[in-house]
């Protein structure tokens, strides 16, 4: 006979199911309060967990309640204004609470807020799940590198931890019943012999005979070995896609410390959501003022070097690096991050006739990040708004820290699925 104990643990001691529930009902509020997140604290910080503050409102249970038009009903209301059933002391009178300070007279009504403290994984889960790098195609194959784990049915020898409960508490009523009806079967025919003789001898074998059957039929074991199913996984080859995104930023004297800043968070978003969404996707970082240079991702995010404005060298040093080293088998990607002011408008033309001529034939996707307020349109912003068109190239403004992410939401979400090449 088998038993079943389960010893696997909770957070904490808290419910794993019930917390489940719990965010499932608040997610709404959690993706509302992202972009806050983004705008008010370091990116990198939160990717290792965070708070989100939730309304009270959205924690309400629903409530059953009777009809109090319809039927008979005794309410026991409680107390008065001045005791309760049982009280030894008398209730404080108006203004004599324990509370310190003066009341307010406002008619707002406010509610307190929750605090929800999510894991790494839950955290990231509310910002990446419904983004994806676009026109992603499966250029790289190697199936015999990669495998995946798929549902195959069950099988009767595993691990303990999975054990299938639905389908082994099935075919232990199945084992019950069968059981139970072959004894049955047989005290109906012992039943039916007892009637037919007469010597007491045979009488008393007979009734010890049915004693034991019914003995049998009333201990049967409610889980044997033989009822025990456990989840059956097998491998299951998995293409590869590999992806290469080229993070161009610039770091010239005209980019500010406000636009840099914007510049790094929106790229920092960008690191996050490509080395969680992907393992096979290498970054390229290009910083750059009158020249361009590839560096690390240390140096892209920290260096304080600045310079000149002169961007058409970044895109050529990417069309080289391009062509040496990610020329077959690559989806490849880039993301540019400026504040537009060029050294000429022969410099933006340029930029223009790389991008269109060079770029976009040999990538699946490019976004253009313009940091500025707006109030005008730069000489580079007017050159590549007129070759893009959102599918393989687009454009956006950003200035302040609370578009980051409705900016980033929109140029990776989730498309259609493209056709394998």
């Amino acid at each position: 006979m088998s038993h079943i104990i389960d010893r696997r643990k909770n957070d904490k001691g808290k419910s794993t199911g019930n917390r489940q529930k719990f965010l499932k009902r608040v997610e709404n509020q959690i993706k509302r309060a992202i972009p806050d997140i983004i705008s008010q604290e370091s990116i990198k910080d939160s990717s290792g967990g965070g708070s989100v503050k939730v309304p009270v409102r959205g924690l309400d249970e629903p409530q059953f309640r009777h009809d109090p038009k319809t039927g008979k009903k005794q309410i026991v209301k409680p107390g008065n204004d001045r005791f309760n059933e049982g009280d030894r002391v008398p209730k404080p009178k108006d203004g004599e609470g324990s509370g310190k300070g003066k009341g307010s007279n406002s008619p707002e009504v406010t509610e307190d807020d929750f605090t929800v403290v999510l894991s790494r994984e839950e955290f990231l889960k509310y910002f990446f799940d419904d983004l994806a790098l676009p026109n992603m195609v499966k250029k790289l194959m190697e199936s015999t590198d990669s495998f995946a784990m798929r549902r195959a049915g069950y099988t009767k020898d595993s691990v303990p931890s999975r054990l299938n409960i639905k389908s082994s508490y099935q075919q232990s009523l199945g084992r019950q019943l069968a059981l139970k009806g072959v004894f049955e079967k047989k005290l109906k025919v012992l039943h039916q012999k007892l009637e037919s003789v007469t010597a007491t001898e045979e009488k008393e074998t007979l009734l010890v005979e049915i004693e034991k059957v019914r003995k049998q039929a009333n201990t049967i074991p409610f889980f044997e070995d033989i009822d025990l199913r456990y989840n059956n996984f097998e491998q299951v080859p998995v293409p590869i896609t590999s992806a290469v995104m080229f993070c161009i930023m610039d770091v010239s004297a005209s980019m500010g410390q406000h636009e840099k800043d914007i510049a790094k968070r929106f790229f920092t978003l960008l690191y996050i959501f490509l080395t969680r969404q992907y393992k096979n996707v290498e970054l390229v970082f290009i910083r750059h003022h009158t020249e361009a240079k590839e560096v690390d991702e240390e140096e892209f995010f920290n260096s304080r070097e600045s310079g000149g404005t002169v961007v058409a060298p970044s895109l050529k040093l990417m069309d080289k690096i391009l062509r040496e080293r990610y020329t077959e088998g690559w989806n490849v990607y880039c993301c540019q991050a400026s504040d537009g002011d060029v050294w000429s408008k022969q410099d933006a033309q340029e930029c223009k006739s790389i991008v269109l001529e060079t770029i976009l034939p040999a990538i699946q996707y490019m976004a253009y990040i313009e940091i500025s307020n707006k109030s005008r349109e730069s000489d580079l912003w007017q050159a590549y708004s007129r070759i893009s068109n959102d599918d393989e190239f687009a454009i956006r403004h950003i200035y302040e820290p609370y578009e980051i992410w409705p900016v980033f939401q929109g140029l990776f979400r989730k498309r259609s699925e493209p056709a394998e090449a």
